[in-house]
């Protein structure tokens, strides 16, 4: 509520109350209050009537006149308009404040101590009140910052109500009084200002009350918080200073930042730049670059290793932090953890730019507010939610202003992954398009292939390219003097050597080796300044003296001399202890996939900590040993491990078998794991089996899980896979697993790294031996299944892990290696499986309808798309969203890889093509195909074609490099739903939702060779691997199997849909099929017996697409209805789980008990083999729930009675129909065979019993008695008489000859 005034008919000030959202336009008016307060006029004044009394009321009338010139009627002044004496008024006035100036008209600033003289000839004031300006009271106050900067118009008055100026014009006065930035006072938006910035806006003003130091600053941070005066200045500013940091805080502690990625990070602080007088030319051209309006986005600077790109990046990132221009950093690093991967590239980088941007904390806090997962998902997505949306609003909130974003990353060559190498660069291109944002991208990289290739994918117009190594080689000299010089300068001036060292000719012969390498370089320098190795002097000529045959510019020349210092102290019957020594050591330190302390090592080693420091005191030249043992032991460059791993160069003596490093640190890791004060239940003493992760201190974690300890839990399985050996039963990784396998899963939740653990379950089921792991295979399995189904909950609270333990299957290896540590407080729980469904994850995104999916070539993606016009790419073997790919205005109906894997077309309702290229995200081209959908999409098996199927009822070939259209057919009299290439690429099949046949086609030629008619509409169909074999999926429920050369139908599959068939897709081996439909169900086929072999229910709506793995072991289905795709596994999927539609209705026992056959509400007849669990046969021919089933004696014929009146007799052996006996006017409910076969009477809902001739199929009587349904009969044993049981509540008993019943209770 806002009290406004106004006045009446007799001119008299009166006040209104207004609601916020139905405020009239108004002025309002700042004023200074005199400092006698009784003089102003208050709230009780006005409404008592004696406002005119006072010396404040002269104010009043100015604010009227103001406002009613300006055409405005209503206004606003603090003194009168706020009932003061209301503790809640007060304190929504006060937080509402900086709102209320901010939605004025405008905003009057009377200032009583400013006197004006004259006026120019504008009608402002002359400027003989400039001087005074700067001393009056108003620009003192606290409460002027918001009542300045709220307003988009301010006007200024002198005592006598002379206009002064606006916030506009006098906007360099204002500045300069108030220090408040001159963008703010022009109305950018106040959070581009960091905080500090704007809590310095503040320094020096008055308030009377000293709480109100704080609390007008309430509308500066956009925040609102209780008064309570009384509390004084320092708690308020501390409350309000923890309220303005809090989105802040959330923001930087939800996204997960690499540690030392920053170019200014502690643990590269001692990391070199260029000398002042050394790449002044790459330098300069570098700036100039930032500078320049039409500037590229990004800039690549490549070259060799040890050319010095690191220290120019470095150079390059603190010159523009020094400028206040530099947004954020990312230095990769090679075997550093998360500084190696890609995984928290986008997160850290948006952190950055949160700290530098501030206007981006609240974007990026409601993105994290949305997804709350969203730094576990797609690079892609966290590019566009976390950086580029964010930076597009920034501008949208301020389009006056132009913003420069600036972030550099170097070593791109050391991310892990091309595929992410080349997202990373394909997403960065993406951000020059934010407008209002001028971005400029600097990267260095060695010149590799992925990188190459990412930047071929990107215009040429975004990126310029530099090469390092080929700056002329007297530049390169020149720096490379400079930079020895100064390093043995220091050298000379530490040890107090002549100055006449080392002289002009020996730096020019360590110019003359070092070249073009400036890590040979810098090397050199560490290697003299190491006195523990010897003097300088006697070091330097150790580097000067000739090596052999090696090029001084090879990385021997630098290495080998500081090897040597190693054994050159021993006598040589101590040289193979001292290698052993440093090949353990220095081969774990240069194999680790993240550095560790020294502490660590040892640990890890189980050596002394001296013992290592007897090896790394000799190699301070190489390796950065900090003094500070919380930090980690770390290569100067990688260019030494390359040395050490690689034999040839390195020769025998130091050479580092990668191999048996990774096998020594893997089994030091499982050990470390194992030992008593490593992994165990609740390691972290958690109070409650709930808490969660976020509620867990840091502290506490870093203090449970050692420094080594959290090494081994992340990374032993690299080590493992790296080190040539395999798993066996019984053998230390599987007994590792069945004591730890749950206390690893705590652990990496505790760490935040629980969906690493899917990899690690790959990498170990990689390596088992096939023969000799069945036990461990199993448990494996196992592992996979439960981190699967209940990843995001032990993620959440890690020790839900032994909380989840209840719902694993009764009969898995899983629930018999660790049922014992279920909680104790958890007694007894129903309905859990003896085993694991079929069903091993759903992938959960779309916001709609899925349509369609597809395997990659490798097996190792899944794309789907929806309804929502996007195609969703996804890791198959964990599930996790990787890539999101939008653009169709409409749902997208087709997709398809191409042979290679790289790309992706999508066709749309919209009519459109896509084609991406899925390695970076990026969409390539688009084809304006139809202007109907485009229904179907197949692409040549050579990959340089596709092939469109349309409502309009044609096919279109188009070529993928040129997007130009080859051929055109027509032939279908409805829409082409289902299109596919032979496996030769020399015919293509089409069919159509509406025509009932497909057609096949002559690629070269275009002529129609084959028509299939499959008697129904066709909704799906597939080619089989050898391209022999057509299936079509018809509307009729049944799938048909044509012999592709013949043109003859070769099989129906049918007996188990209930409705339209709307997917069909055969295994790779061509023995199997699986259909979707429209009945929620999808069903596996064996293709030469037409038996149905599985059904997986599960879907809440149509499956409208289904896909093999390229194993044959998984079927990933899609649905239009429930949104999800499901991915099943149909090795351990067995048919007794789900079979027909409906519930079971009826089971019986063959007479030898080796068979039971189940009759279903779908109509079905199912026999099964007890001993496998396997159907022998389906039969179909009910149109209702099968009531009654009944074997004959000798167990070859079986009886069904159905809801549709009727009794089917079957033929076991042959599995075909017999006869059908019809003459019930009701559901049959029982039956059952003679003792000698010949007769089989049927019990019925309308009242009767009848008997039947089984080999005439003819009805020899009908017995009538029951009042009501007959639901039960059996024979007698000799066959005379019959019992039935009815609803009528009697049991009768009837002789069969006669036909009459002789006793009825």
């Amino acid at each position: 509520m806002m009290r406004l005034l106004t006045h009446d008919d007799d001119g008299k000030l009166v006040l209104h109350d207004f609601d916020d959202d139905h405020l009239p336009p108004y002025a309002i008016l700042s004023h200074t209050w005199d400092q006698d307060n009784s003089k102003e006029v208050t709230f009780q004044d006005l409404t008592g009537g004696i406002a005119e009394c006072k010396a404040g009321y002269v104010k009043l009338r100015f604010c009227e006149r103001q406002a009613r010139a300006d055409g405005l009627q209503y206004f606003w002044i603090d003194t009168c308009c706020i009932n003061k004496y209301s503790d809640p008024e007060l304190s929504e006035a006060i937080n509402s404040m900086f709102r209320w100036y901010q939605m004025s008209d405008k905003c009057y600033v009377y200032l009583t101590d400013v006197p004006s003289s004259k006026h120019n000839e504008s009608g402002c004031g002359s400027l003989d009140w400039g001087d005074t300006i700067w001393n009056s009271r108003w620009f003192k106050r606290g409460w002027t910052l918001q009542e300045l900067i709220a307003p988009s118009v301010v006007e200024f008055y002198s005592a006598d109500g002379s206009l002064l100026g606006d916030k506009s014009s006098l906007g360099a006065t204002l500045h300069e009084i108030t220090g408040i930035s001159t963008k703010a006072l022009r109305g950018c938006p106040l959070f581009n200002f960091s905080t500090d910035e704007r809590f310095s806006w503040a320094t020096g003003r008055q308030t009377k009350r000293p709480e109100d130091r704080a609390y007008s600053l309430l509308g500066i941070f956009d925040v609102s918080m209780p008064l309570i005066y009384g509390e004084g200045e320092a708690k308020a500013s501390r409350r309000l200073r923890k309220l303005v940091d809090k989105p802040r805080t959330l923001v930087l502690s939800a996204l997960p930042q690499a540690r030392g990625a920053a170019f200014d990070s502690h643990a590269d602080e001692n990391e070199p730049r260029c000398h002042s007088d050394t790449r002044t030319d790459i330098l300069q051209d570098i700036a100039q670059w930032a500078e320049a309006p039409d500037g590229k986005c990004i800039y690549w600077l490549y070259g060799a290793a040890g050319t010095g790109k690191s220290t120019v990046s470095r150079t390059v990132a603190h010159n523009f932090e020094t400028q206040g221009r530099l947004s954020a950093s990312f230095f990769f690093k090679r075997g550093e953890g998360d500084r190696s991967n890609a995984s928290m590239f986008f997160s850290t980088i948006a952190a950055q730019l949160a700290i530098k941007l501030p206007g981006m904390v609240s974007p990026i806090a409601s993105a994290l507010e949305a997804e709350p997962g969203i730094t576990e998902k797609a690079m892609e997505t966290q590019c566009d939610k976390l950086i580029l949306q964010p930076l597009s609003l920034l501008w949208l909130s301020s389009p006056a202003e132009r913003y420069q974003a600036i972030i550099v990353i170097d070593a791109l060559d050391e991310c892990k992954g091309d595929t992410h190498v080349q997202t990373i660069l394909g997403l960065l291109s993406r951000l020059r398009a934010v407008k209002g944002i001028d971005m400029r991208i600097f990267v260095t990289s060695r010149p590799e292939l992925p990188i190459r290739l990412g930047f071929g994918r990107i215009d040429i117009d975004v990126h310029k390219d530099v090469a390092l190594h080929e700056v002329p080689e007297h530049i390169i000299d020149h720096d490379l003097r400079i930079v020895l010089a100064s390093g043995l300068e220091h050298v000379r001036e530490q040890h107090s050597i002549p100055p006449c060292w080392p002289g002009q000719d020996k730096l020019e012969s360590l110019v003359r080796i070092t070249r073009p390498l400036f890590i040979h370089a810098a090397t050199v320098c560490r290697y003299v300044s190491d006195t523990f190795l010897g003097s300088p002097e006697d070091l330097l000529e150790s580097i000067l003296q000739p090596q052999g045959n090696s090029s001084f510019s090879d990385l021997g020349a630098t290495y080998r001399p500081v090897l040597h210092q190693l054994t050159a102290r021993y006598p040589k019957s101590h040289h193979a202890t001292v290698l052993q020594k440093f090949r353990l050591i220095v081969g774990t330190i240069v194999t680790l996939f993240n550095p560790l302390p020294k502490p660590a090592i040892a640990i890890l080693l189980r050596l002394s900590i001296s013992q290592v420091s007897g090896v790394l005191d000799y190699l301070h030249s190489v390796l950065r040993v900090p003094n500070d043992e919380t930090l980690p032991v770390q290569l100067f460059h990688l260019s030494f491990r390359d040395f050490l791993v690689d034999q040839e160069y390195c020769g025998k003596d130091f050479w580092i078998n990668e191999e048996a490093a990774h096998a020594r640190i893997a089994d030091c890791c499982i050990g470390i794991m194992s030992a008593e004060s490593g992994l165990r239940e609740n390691i972290c003493a958690l109070d409650y089996p709930g808490k969660p992760r976020s509620e867990i201190n840091g502290a506490t974690i870093d203090t449970s899980l050692s420094v080594e300890l959290q090494y081994a839990c992340c990374y032993w399985t690299n080590h493992l896979q790296r080190s040539g050996h395999s798993i066996r039963d019984d053998g230390d990784v599987h007994g590792f697993l069945q004591k730890h396998l749950l206390h690893l899963l705590e652990a990496m939740s505790l760490l935040g790294r629980i969906s690493e653990a899917i990899g690690m379950v790959a990498k170990l089921h990689s390596l088992l031996d096939t023969n000799q792991s069945i036990q461990c295979s199993a448990l494996l399995d196992d592992a996979k299944r439960f981190i699967l189904a209940y990843r995001a909950v032990i993620d959440l609270a890690p020790l839900q892990v032994y909380v989840m333990l209840v719902f694993v299957p009764k009969n898995s290896t899983l629930q018999r290696a660790f049922g014992s540590q279920i909680p104790h407080w958890i007694k007894q729980v129903y309905g859990i499986q003896s085993k694991w469904t079929s069903q091993i994850q759903i992938l959960e995104g779309h916001s709609s309808s899925v349509y369609t999916i597809a395997y990659s070539p490798d097996g190792n993606q899944l794309a789907s798309g929806s309804d929502g016009g996007t195609v969703r790419i996804w890791d198959s073997a964990t599930g996790r969203l990787t890539l999101t790919l939008g653009g169709h205005s409409d749902y997208v109906g087709a997709i398809a890889y191409s042979p290679d894997g790289k790309q992706l077309v999508s066709g749309s309702v919209d009519g459109t093509v896509s084609i991406w290229n899925v390695t970076i995200g990026t969409l390539q081209r688009t084809i304006e195909a139809y202007s109907n959908s485009v229904e179907a999409i197949f692409y040549s098996p050579d990959g340089t074609q596709v092939i469109l199927g349309s409502d309009d009822m044609t096919i279109q070939i188009w070529e993928v490099r040129t997007g130009t259209l080859l051929q055109t057919r027509e032939g279908h009299s409805d829409w082409v739903g289902t299109i596919a290439y032979s496996l030769d690429g020399k015919q293509v099949a089409s069919g159509s939702g509406g025509d009932t046949v497909v057609q096949i086609w002559d690629v070269l030629t275009g002529m129609l060779q084959l028509t299939l008619k499959g008697g129904c509409k066709v909704m799906a169909f597939d080619y089989s691997s050898d391209g022999k074999r057509v299936a079509l999926g018809l509307r009729d429920q049944t799938v048909q199997i044509w012999d592709v050369a013949t043109g003859m139908l070769q099989q129906t599959l049918k007996g188990g849909h209930v409705d339209h068939i709307s997917a069909i897709n055969f295994s790779p081996d061509g023995e199997k099929i699986v259909s979707g439909s429209w009945d929620y169900a999808v069903r596996i086929w064996d293709v030469s017996t037409g038996v149905l072999l599985q059904t997986h229910e599960g879907h809440s709506g149509s499956v409208v697409t289904v896909v093999f793995s390229l194993d044959g072991k998984q079927v990933v289905s899609g649905s239009q209805d429930d949104e999800t795709v499901r991915i099943w596994d149909i090795e351990s999927s067995t048919l007794h789980q789900t079979s027909g539609k409906g519930p079971v209705r009826s089971l019986a026992y063959s007479p030898d008990g080796k068979e039971v056959v189940s009759g279903w509400g779908d109509g079905t007849v199912w026999i099964w083999d007890m001993a496998t669990g396997a159907p022998q046969f389906m039969f179909d021919g009910h149109d209702g729930p099968v009531w009654a089933l009944a074997y004959s004696q000798n167990g070859k014929q079986v009886a069904s009675g159905s809801h549709d009146q009727k009794v089917l007799i079957w033929c076991v052996t042959m599995g075909s129909l017999l006869c059908t006996l019809e003459g019930h006017s009701g559901s049959v409910y029982a039956i059952t065979f003679s003792p000698d076969g010949k007769q089989l009477v049927s019990g019925s809902g309308d009242k009767t019993l009848r008997i039947w001739d089984v080999a005439r199929g003819i009805l020899q009587g009908t017995l009538e008695g029951h009042s009501d349904s007959v639901r039960a009969i059996a024979y007698s044993p000799n066959g005379t008489q019959v019992v039935s049981g009815s609803d009528d509540m009697t049991v009768r008993i009837w002789d069969v000859a006669t036909g009459t019943w002789r006793l009825g209770r």
